[in-house]
């Protein structure tokens, strides 16, 4: 009975393993480009290459209002990224906590600032994807222009994660304000 019981475990195995590996994936990058979907695109400081990030409708519609909106209209058009935002805002205060023994004397922290910035870059329009190139049009212009991007110019793509948020404080003096 032992030897029917391993063979049918192995047999599990064997099948479990063969289902996580049934994904398909293209065989060359650009090849996760879909045509008619929205990318961002960002070129990397002091080369010819960029960054593509593959967003939706709804994650450029954040990336716009990222760009456009100030923080509080922000929060209230999209409270996922408040809640985000939030967290890294309670996160930075719990640390200056930590380190407020730490200031020289006389002086304190003043008032955490937020920061949010978009990520993905310029938004545009794939309208084709070819084997060896992109053909985009800008989706955020007033007059929209079509260009294609050597593929081998692209160095990395990447999915959408959100816009990047960051902290600051300004250290002040006894009886100094913020202003």
């Amino acid at each position: 009975m032992k030897p029917f019981r391993l063979a049918l475990i192995l047999l599990s195995v064997f099948c479990a393993a063969d289902l996580a590996y049934t994904e398909d994936h293209p065989d060359h990058m650009v090849g996760l480009i879909d045509g008619q979907t929205l990318i961002g695109l960002k070129r990397i400081d002091k080369t010819n290459d960029y960054i593509v990030t593959l967003i939706t409708d709804a994650e450029a519609d954040i990336e716009r209002d990222v760009a456009s909106l100030d923080i509080p209209k922000l929060f209230a058009k999209h409270p996922h990224v408040a809640e985000r935002g939030n967290a890294v805002l309670t996160a930075f205060r719990t640390s200056l906590a930590e380190k407020e023994l730490d200031l020289p004397r006389g002086t304190r922290f003043g008032q955490p600032k937020l920061r949010v910035s978009p990520t993905a870059g310029e938004l545009h329009k794939v309208h084709h994807v070819g084997r060896d190139y992109i053909l985009l049009e800008s989706s955020d212009a007033e007059e929209p222009r079509k260009f294609a991007v050597n593929s081998r110019l692209i160095r990395e793509i990447r999915w959408y994660s959100g816009p990047a948020f960051g902290t600051s404080v300004r250290h002040l003096r006894e009886n100094e304000t913020e202003q």
